[in-house]
């Protein structure tokens, strides 16, 4: 029994290297009496010049119900201004957010009570740096005004580049992208020591 739970234990701590979680990007809310808050969801690191995909969630509970808003989208500060946004709907059509600044239907949509909405986006930033933007709900029917209004902060990265080249009989050193090499040479180490506990427990059992 305690080799068993052994066992169980080795391969939950592998499943802990094995898979990315992902990354919850949010901040404070303005106006957020209402009800409404906004997410962007996301895995992994972001890099420069290389398209991101994530999911804006928009989330109300017991929220205020109206009948025509919008959501825009815009940019605060970051080092370049072009930056490519893709928004997709329900039906798969794509909405350039970059050019128009907004998606969802010109006449706008219905919000209202406890619900989540996800809207898949795809991202590319230009240049690597810390980038703010700025996500908001719209009242078309009260001449635009704010319902909610939220910042998130991404910070971009430059794709690592792996050399592991001779130069001079020296090795050149792999640059580290987020997970040291010692954790994958534990990762194989405990990925053996696993298969043969597992082999023994078989062949005793």
């Amino acid at each position: 029994m305690k080799k068993r739970v052994f066992l169980i234990g080795l391969i939950l701590f592998i499943a802990l290297f094995a898979f990315e979680f992902p990354i919850y990007a949010t901040s404070p809310a303005v106006n957020s009496g209402n009800g409404y808050k906004f997410d962007i969801i996301y895995e992994g690191e972001i890099y420069a010049n290389e398209a991101k995909r994530a999911t804006v969630v928009l989330q109300g509970t017991e929220a205020t119900p109206y009948s025509k808003v919008r959501v825009e989208s815009k940019q605060v500060s970051g080092p370049s201004k072009d930056i490519k946004l893709m928004a997709y709907d329900e039906q798969g059509r794509e909405f350039d957010i970059s050019e128009s600044g907004n998606w969802g239907p010109e006449s706008g949509f219905q919000v209202g009570g406890t619900f989540r909405n996800e809207t898949p986006i795809v991202i590319t930033y230009p240049q690597a740096g810390t980038y703010i933007s700025e996500i908001s709900l719209i009242d078309l029917e009260h001449d635009n005004a704010v319902i909610v209004s939220q910042q998130f902060t991404q910070i971009v990265k430059e794709k690592p580049t792996v050399s592991n080249n001779i130069v001079n009989n020296t090795i050149e050193e792999i640059p580290q992208a987020g997970i040291s090499i010692w954790v994958y040479v534990l990762t194989i180490a405990i990925v053996i020591v696993v298969l043969i506990l597992a082999k023994k427990f078989l062949i005793k059992k």
